[in-house]
């Protein structure tokens, strides 16, 4: 994945797939779709602390997939390979809390569980994930799917977001939805900046 060359045609291929859809074709999908949103993972993050953990990525989407987008481009005639995913998800409100006033405190992504459904009057939500790979960022298609990403999320109830951020880029991406820096947690010993907003009441 991070040697392909796109062509225009395997570019203007760039199309999603949402966990929901895959299971309403079958569900026997879902560690399929696990494993392309890994494989996008891994071809986006070149450091092994910063690339998702298969088995947490299979609970997260397994317990709230409507949230987990993978794109795909047709490289060839019959190979439609994964080049992006995003996901999201909602969380308690104690580790929202955490992540928006005492970061410091996580320890591991992992303590920021998914829960399986949105609250009637509103959640709170972790920004999971939104990435591409190298040869598609600032591109057209990268500004595809961080539209549809904020699509999405702008259906929802949200009373607060929050995220782990590992890059310049990143930043860029949360201060456009409103977050701002609260503070750092660490990820198996590594520094993470998190970003959170409240939503106004």
């Amino acid at each position: 994945l991070q040697r392909l060359e796109f062509d225009a045609a395997s570019r203007n291929s760039f199309t999603a797939l949402s966990a929901t859809a895959a299971l309403c074709e079958a569900p026997g999908l879902l560690p399929k779709f696990v494993n392309a949103a890994l494989a996008a993972d891994w071809a986006c993050y070149s450091a092994a602390a910063d690339q998702a953990d298969c088995g947490r990525l299979s609970v997260v989407i397994a317990t709230f997939p409507r949230g987990f987008n993978v794109w795909f481009c047709n490289v060839s005639p019959s190979d439609w390979l994964p080049v992006a995913y995003t996901g999201w998800y909602p969380i308690g409100a104690a580790a929202f809390e955490k992540a928006y006033a005492k970061p410091s405190l996580l320890y591991h992504r992992g303590e920021l569980k998914p829960e399986p459904n949105l609250a009637a009057g509103g959640s709170f939500v972790w920004l999971f994930n939104y990435s591409i790979i190298a040869q598609l960022r600032k591109s057209e298609q990268s500004r595809a799917m961080l539209q549809r990403y904020a699509h999405d999320l702008s259906g929802e109830k949200i009373l607060g977001r929050a995220a782990a951020v590992l890059s310049e880029e990143s930043k860029r991406v949360v201060e456009r939805f409103g977050m701002s820096y609260r503070g750092d947690m660490t990820h198996d010993g590594v520094n993470e900046n998190v970003y959170a907003m409240m939503a106004e009441t």
